[in-house]
């Protein structure tokens, strides 16, 4: 309705966006990597330890797809169809941990700058994923 009603019940889409939001002001983040969005065409991706620690100078591979194009971003096998998805933030190879890849700041943390968003395809969709040097997804 608008107003603050603090002995009102919500239910569990209300609480998921509650805290969404809430971990969007900090530098919380689970274990793993994650990435959320951060306004129009921004992202920012975490990688943390199993003790939910920054973990710094991790590699970090992203890349992206029209989302008329989401379908065809992966083979049946599961691996990347690199003619069909975009690098961002200067990746040099789209899905493949090398050298020239990204790396998280000391806060864990990695923000590939302004993503382009194609907004006659209904949006764009990113990935992205870490791991060592040569893997490739």
């Amino acid at each position: 309705m608008g107003y603050f009603s603090p002995g009102d019940p919500v239910n569990r889409g209300e609480m998921a966006a509650f805290i969404t939001r809430a971990l969007a002001h900090t530098t919380a983040r689970p274990e793993g990597l994650t990435i959320q969005s951060d306004g129009p065409g921004e992202v920012i991706i975490s990688v943390r330890d199993a003790n939910f620690h920054p973990m710094a100078n991790a590699a970090v591979d992203v890349f992206s797809a029209s989302a008329d194009k989401v379908g065809e971003a992966f083979k049946e096998d599961g691996t990347c169809d690199t003619p069909r998805v975009s690098d961002v933030g200067g990746n040099a190879k789209e899905c493949e941990i090398d050298a020239l890849d990204a790396v998280t700041g000391l806060s864990g943390d990695y923000d590939p700058s302004t993503i382009t968003v194609n907004v006659k395809a209904g949006g764009t969709t990113v990935w992205a994923w870490t791991g060592d040097l040569g893997d490739k997804g």
